[in-house]
């Protein structure tokens, strides 16, 4: 339910950032942070877009995390496909495409 909440906010700020203005969506951002930070776990799925001379490219992720320091953090489309896992103490990387 926690999981759903944080992501109807994130969506909702996205479709307000397109048709308000920037500080209307900001009590939206603090209540998704609150979420987040007391959550006894999350997960958030995206797709970041840059441009670059011109050029642009989407990379689709997924992030996992348990507080204090666990978390999960995949790049599924786009770009090279990674696969980085911390354990609170230690961080792993893969990369399916280079074994």
């Amino acid at each position: 339910m926690l999981a759903r909440r944080i992501s109807l906010a994130l969506c909702a700020v996205t479709a307000l950032s397109h048709a308000q203005t920037v500080e209307e969506p900001i009590p939206l951002l603090r209540e998704a942070v609150e979420l987040a930070r007391t959550a006894p776990s999350w997960r958030v799925e995206g797709i970041l877009t840059r441009q670059v001379n011109g050029q642009t490219t989407e990379t689709r992720f997924q992030i996992a995390a348990r507080p204090p320091n666990q978390a999960r953090y995949e790049v599924v489309a786009g770009g090279e496909p990674l696969l980085r896992v911390c354990d609170g103490t230690a961080q792993w990387n893969y990369f399916p495409q280079r074994k």
